[in-house]
């Protein structure tokens, strides 16, 4: 026989678990990609020490809610665990709530998702800044792009105008968003700039984070990307002079969603240059 107090409780868990699901339906939530963690410092070559620094400020009238993993806000996903939702970002403040949590069973994968009310996300002034922590005057470091839904890929990706000569190294990074089969697969070709013979061609899987098996559908919240890189471009190439690249990004998996760029820094200076999809 089911006990009153404990009949009670199970009600009150269905009735959060149904409200819960109406609230956090994908469809009311923008995912955000941040493609460089906020909070993880990297050791870099010839010295550096590469961090991050995220600022969200809500210019708009409203409070606006802002979280990164659903758990934090919703406990019919973790009942067992006490749960307390992020605060919404009052008018005129920043967000504040950026989780530190390392994902270690998908290192060096880099990036991170954020999910805001879709009907305030415009409301939010945002910027992502990576800078020689080491060397934390010689540059105010470089703005890295903030990715909307609307910025993420279905078909190719190509970048362009990429210098291969000495001085700079070039890394390719690929972010898998979601997928509805789980698989992430894509191919990456490298031309000279304005010729169509490839001079590599690489086949390249895009790992699942936070132990998952498969990448996750859209209707998900998880906290991180699957990733894939080409930590060196130069490396897979034939010895060039110097010269500039494309590269190109096709996905092999049907519907898999997914976001690259190409980070080019000086040797000498350690100023980073980006080029990303336009």
């Amino acid at each position: 026989m089911i006990r009153p107090h404990a009949l009670l409780s199970m009600l009150l868990l269905i009735s959060l678990t149904a409200a819960g699901a109406e609230r956090y339906d994908k469809a009311n939530w923008e995912r955000l990609l941040l493609p460089v963690h906020p909070l993880r410092e990297r050791a870099g070559a010839f010295g550096t020490s590469w961090a991050t620094e995220f600022s969200a400020f809500n210019a708009g009238a409203q409070p606006v809610e802002i979280f990164q993993t659903r758990c934090q806000q919703d406990c019919s996903c973790a009942i067992t665990t006490i749960c307390i939702p992020e605060k919404a970002v009052a008018p005129g403040s920043f967000f504040q709530g950026f989780s530190g949590s390392e994902d270690v069973s998908s290192y060096p994968n880099p990036g991170a998702f954020l999910y805001v009310e879709k009907s305030r996300v415009d409301e939010l002034a945002l910027n992502l800044r990576l800078f020689d922590a080491g060397h934390p005057k010689v540059s105010f470091g470089t703005e890295i792009p903030v990715v909307r839904e609307r910025e993420i890929r279905m078909g190719n990706i190509v970048l362009v105008n990429v210098p291969v000569e000495s001085g700079y190294r070039q890394q390719l990074r690929i972010y898998g968003v979601s997928s509805p089969s789980g698989g992430g697969d894509v191919r990456v070709r490298i031309y000279r700039q304005d010729e169509a013979t490839p001079l590599a061609d690489r086949f390249l899987q895009i790992a699942p984070s936070e132990n998952r098996a498969k990448l996750p559908d859209e209707t998900a919240f998880p906290r991180f990307p699957g990733y894939a890189e080409i930590l060196s471009l130069a490396a897979i190439l034939p010895a060039l002079e110097p010269t500039r690249i494309r590269v190109e990004i096709e996905a092999l998996t049907p519907g898999l969603q997914f976001w690259a760029f190409v980070s080019v820094t000086s040797n000498e200076t350690q100023e980073v240059t980006l080029i990303t999809p336009q």
